[in-house]
């Protein structure tokens, strides 16, 4: 799901006639710089790429960083549209479906997407009775919850506002990206512990451990950012140890992350280019 504005709901009297023909590529992503994401994913995103937040409308929303130039997303191959990481956002995993996050029970579709054809060749969009085919119902269902977790996401985002530990994201590699924010550890670490642990019972702790899982310098995002001859020492300055964070609720078991985190759920893999079932986020193959 990429841009609001090029999505129109779906009908059987203005696409009825249409196809969904299976994309092969993610070239529709290759200008995609940050793409939202949802509470399912956030940890595996957090695991492939750098976490920000944006502030729009008066509305929060949590992204993931693709690239740090508009209009260039690092992960697409500019040869054959392939995507160059284990792990690819859900909102990209819909093409060319969508929904609108404030009226998620209305699917959307766009118009302008190569991968609604005419011909015989894909599948259709509706049964013979004029509903909404199968695989188009089990796409709406993961599109609303996909939705749901984006909407979770941004109440968690406020949270953490309120408490004054979201803090415009200034550093020389962003300077051509509009407005970013991302969690001050100085201003979390500054929290009494009483301030911290409503920070934990109002659920928005994951955000704070996706902040620790910022790639290293060593790690994919920096190697393909850096072939651009783009310098990020100060986006991403060196991690303390998780045992060196005086909070006491850093510690194992306070939340799931992935057990092997280079071993990402098969359906996300690249090649795949297909959408998701509804509890598609956390499947295994």
């Amino acid at each position: 799901m990429l841009s609001d504005a090029s999505l129109v709901p779906l009908s059987w009297s203005a696409h009825g006639g249409l196809m969904w023909q299976r994309f092969t590529s993610y070239d529709f992503a290759a200008e995609v710089h940050w793409v939202p994401l949802a509470e399912q994913e956030l940890a595996q995103a957090a695991l492939a790429f750098p976490i920000a937040f944006r502030f729009e409308e008066g509305t929060w929303s949590v992204v993931a960083l693709l690239g740090l130039v508009p209009g260039r997303n690092v992960w697409v191959d500019g040869n054959d549209g392939r995507w160059c990481q284990r792990y690819v956002p859900a909102a990209l995993r819909s093409q060319p479906f969508g929904v609108h996050r404030e009226d998620p029970d209305t699917l959307c579709v766009d118009e302008s997407s190569e991968w609604l054809v005419q011909s015989y060749e894909g599948e259709p969009l509706f049964d013979d009775e004029r509903g909404l085919a199968s695989f188009v119902q089990k796409t709406h269902e993961f599109l609303k919850a996909w939705a749901n977790g984006s909407e979770k996401l941004s109440q968690l985002a406020s949270v953490l506002d309120d408490y004054g530990v979201l803090t415009s994201w200034e550093s020389p590699v962003l300077k051509e990206l509009p407005e970013l924010y991302h969690i001050d550890e100085a201003r979390w670490n500054a929290l009494d512990d009483e301030a911290a642990a409503r920070v934990r019972r109002q659920g928005a702790l994951p955000l704070i451990y996706a902040r620790t899982c910022w790639p290293e310098p060593t790690s994919p995002f920096f190697r393909r950012v850096t072939s651009s001859r783009v310098n990020l020492p100060c986006l991403f300055p060196p991690r303390p140890h998780v045992s060196s964070v005086s909070k006491p609720f850093w510690k194992a078991g306070a939340m799931r992350w992935p057990k092997n985190p280079h071993l990402m759920n098969g359906h996300f893999q690249a090649a795949k280019c297909t959408i998701c079932r509804s509890d598609d986020f956390n499947r295994k193959e």
